[in-house]
């Protein structure tokens, strides 16, 4: 009896966790456009995860990690890198 039980708690625990999740700057804009700006302004990951922090006490959507930041710093590399590399090759790679 208990093993069907904690089987069925493991198989709920892990269809809850593998649950697909929007990334939460892909869904709020306005979190978007300001860390974009932010970037822009070459604060770090953690500047601006800090400062939305101060500036947005009472807002949790506006919060964001710099575990959610790094990877759109990794996306925007990659793209200036593949126009580079247009750029040097004449758009052949």
């Amino acid at each position: 009896m208990v093993a069907t039980g904690a089987t069925t708690a493991h198989v709920q625990a892990w269809e809850r966790a593998s649950r697909p999740k929007a990334a939460k700057l892909a869904v709020n804009v306005a979190l978007r456009e300001r860390v974009a700006d932010d970037l822009a302004c070459r604060f770090s990951p953690e500047q601006i995860a800090g400062r939305l922090r101060r500036q947005f006490p009472d807002q949790r959507e506006m919060w964001v990690s710099t575990e959610t930041i790094y990877p759109s710093l990794y996306v925007q590399s990659r793209g200036a890198l593949r126009r580079a590399s247009n750029e040097n090759t004449n758009g052949l790679l």
